[in-house]
């Protein structure tokens, strides 16, 4: 009854910090200005299309899509760490492959459906570095051979973080 009791102590700790993670990994959410947009085919780099949306528009589409992907997240972290724990093995190299084996393509499907909406025309900028900032997040998470606790991976994403909320975003899981 104790190890189960321990165990079932674990997973509500691992429960609480994928609900953590999941708030703030990527920002994406409601709010934003009332600003319009008039279409345009690109913004002449190549890297994002520029799209009809309104600004408004747009973070509520990016919202929604952000919803959508993330559903379901948090169990599919749990259902990996239960499946993958090896008796006696650090608990930080789980920790890391979790974190590369689910939450990282959920962030990257997020980003593509971000990047399939086309920006607000003269966004692009912003949208292209907010994509870029969770690019080189990711980039270096893939390196982390041990990751110490899911909290830890909030660091990863601060410049993101910073830049999703200074462009109008609040996290989906506050219900954005």
């Amino acid at each position: 009854m104790g190890k189960e009791r321990t165990l079932t102590a674990r997973w509500m700790t691992l429960l609480a910090a994928a609900i953590a993670i999941a708030a703030i990994v990527v920002g994406c959410g409601g709010g934003g200005d009332s600003s319009s947009s008039s279409g345009g085919e690109s913004d002449g780099s190549g890297s994002i299309k520029t799209s009809l949306l309104s600004k408004p528009v747009f973070i509520k589409k990016a919202s929604e899509a952000c919803r959508k992907k993330r559903t379901g997240l948090i169990q599919r972290i749990i259902e990996y760490q239960a499946s993958h724990e090896v008796k006696g093995a650090p608990e930080g190299a789980l920790i890391a492959k979790a974190i590369k084996a689910v939450q990282i393509p959920t962030v990257e499907s997020e980003m593509e459906a971000i990047r399939a909406l086309g920006a607000p025309s003269g966004d692009e900028a912003e949208i292209e570095a907010i994509l870029a900032a969770h690019q080189a997040a990711i980039d270096e998470l893939r390196k982390a051979k041990q990751i110490n606790d899911y909290e830890e991976v909030e660091k990863y994403f601060a410049d993101a973080t910073k830049k999703l909320e200074a462009y109008g975003f609040k996290a989906c899981a506050n219900g954005g």
